[in-house]
């Protein structure tokens, strides 16, 4: 390789975005100490957060998504892209990147578009079997695409040596704290069945619901809970006085958090997103499966369905989500029998070598 390893990293929006481009820093630093790192992403967002966090540089973009309702916001978005392309080009030019590596959501294409068009090495991962808008855009021109499912590489006319089949990065380490050490850091009782509720970094409206209706019940039913609600819950986060050290509640969880919460956990709540999934897989976490049922391609239901048939979880499919069906999906996860097959049939989904995988390519990408 020569000089120490320049890379770029670029993805964001949500944690599915962010966390696996941090797992692939995460693994190339392990594997070439001396490699310098630059994250590129939209300004004041969760990508920057977490890459800093984190120790990685971070330079920002003007980049922003489509949103509903806001027609001036729209309109400016041609001008966002192009001014962003610019930003990003300044940005790989001081760094000197040698790569580009881009994990989806909006703010991943302006470094992608900027590698592509100044010439340089980019490399694409994509997590679900219907692909993103950045990867639908870019995969064309990158060096390589790191997919979990094969149909990817048909969906985007790949071709031979372009992609590797690679399964999902997840940190090393998570869910490996001892459950009772977990349990106390949440402040609950340590010895009681724990589920852990999440709807990924944004949130999930149905299961904030069907769990602020569901949780005096559960608690009944000998069960602690942990609730991640997300940024977008706009109720109460202090657990109620009688529910306190059985439930905690906070709208979002850093990696460390995250990692003990599925340490704490016996089954989860959880949407399907790949990421969500792989993370399950890797802690052995049985679950209540609830896919999103606005999700490109229908992916979600179909990553359930793929669960379900593994006997790694149950479905509950959005519309029929109430605390009625969650309630009755309850009774199997806390007979600790059957919830150690589906913890065992989970962790044969894991794909714990996909980081390494990714980060030796990439660094052999670089020359």
């Amino acid at each position: 390789m020569g000089a120490d390893p320049r890379v770029v990293v670029c993805g964001g929006g949500t944690g599915g975005h962010v966390i696996p481009a941090l797992a692939i820093c995460e693994k190339i630093r392990e594997l070439s100490s001396t490699t310098e790192f630059l994250y590129i992403g939209a300004a004041n967002s969760l990508e920057e957060r977490l890459a800093v966090e984190n120790g990685y540089d971070f330079k920002s973009v003007w980049i922003s998504s489509l949103r509903r309702g806001r027609i001036f916001s729209n309109l400016m978005l041609p001008l966002k892209c192009a001014f962003s392309l610019v930003q990003a080009l300044v940005h790989l030019g001081k760094f000197s990147a040698q790569i580009v590596v881009g994990t989806g959501g909006f703010s991943a294409w302006p470094a992608c578009a900027a590698a592509r068009y100044s010439d340089r090495t980019y490399v694409l991962w994509e997590p679900n079997a219907f692909p993103g808008l950045v990867t639908r855009l870019m995969a064309r021109r990158a060096s390589r695409i790191y997919i979990s499912f094969a149909e990817v590489a048909e969906r985007l006319k790949l071709r031979n040596g372009q992609f590797l089949l690679t399964g999902n990065p997840v940190q090393a380490n998570i869910g490996r704290s001892d459950t009772a050490e977990a349990r106390r850091f949440f402040g609950l009782n340590e010895d009681i069945t724990t589920l852990f509720v999440t709807g990924g970094s944004g949130g999930s409206r149905s299961i904030n619901k069907t769990i602020n209706e569901a949780k005096e019940k559960l608690i009944e039913r000998d069960l602690n809970i942990i609730w991640q609600t997300g940024r977008h819950w706009e109720g109460n986060l202090n657990a109620p006085e009688a529910l306190k050290g059985r439930m905690y509640i906070q709208n979002f969880f850093n990696f460390r958090e995250m990692s003990l919460a599925y340490s704490a956990a016996d089954f989860v709540l959880a949407r399907c997103g790949a990421m969500t999934l792989s993370e399950l897989a890797q802690a052995g976490l049985p679950g209540i499966l609830v896919p999103f049922p606005f999700a490109a391609g229908g992916h979600q239901e179909a990553n359930a369905r793929a669960v379900v048939e593994a006997g790694g979880g149950r479905m509950i499919l959005d519309k029929d989500l109430n605390m009625e069906s969650l309630l009755d999906s309850t009774k199997e996860f806390l007979d600790a029998e059957k919830r150690s097959e589906m913890s065992s049939a989970m962790r044969k989904l894991a794909r714990p070598d996909a980081a390494e995988i990714i980060a030796k390519d990439i660094l052999g990408l670089i020359t």
